[in-house]
């Protein structure tokens, strides 16, 4: 059997509660860097952007079904003139009604 090269995470299907809340993220996190270190394309849908922005080699932000942005933070960074801010920052700044890209 051929193992597939892409993945799909969602995180509104996983449900870590109080105690496995630190755990549980941990898990996960090594879990997707492993399939991605074995060549695998993973594509993560998540509000949690700490984890986005420590873990993804590109991000998507998606506003009202558009895609607004598509690249490296670092990208969105220069794009935005924002030189050190977090990913939920730039995206908050993205998604704001008076949002700051085309």
């Amino acid at each position: 059997m051929i193992p597939p090269t892409t993945g799909f995470w969602n995180d509104r299907h996983v449900l870590v509660t109080g105690a496995t809340g630190l755990v549980g993220s941990w898990i996960v996190k090594d879990l997707l860097a492993a399939r991605t270190r074995e060549g695998m394309t993973v594509f993560m849908s998540t509000h949690t952007l700490a984890m986005a922005e420590e873990m993804a080699d590109r991000v998507g932000i998606m506003v009202r079904g558009q895609l607004r942005f598509l690249g490296t933070v670092a990208e969105l960074r220069e794009q935005m003139a924002l030189e050190s801010t977090t990913l939920e920052q730039l995206y908050l700044e993205v998604t704001s009604p008076r949002g700051r890209l085309p």
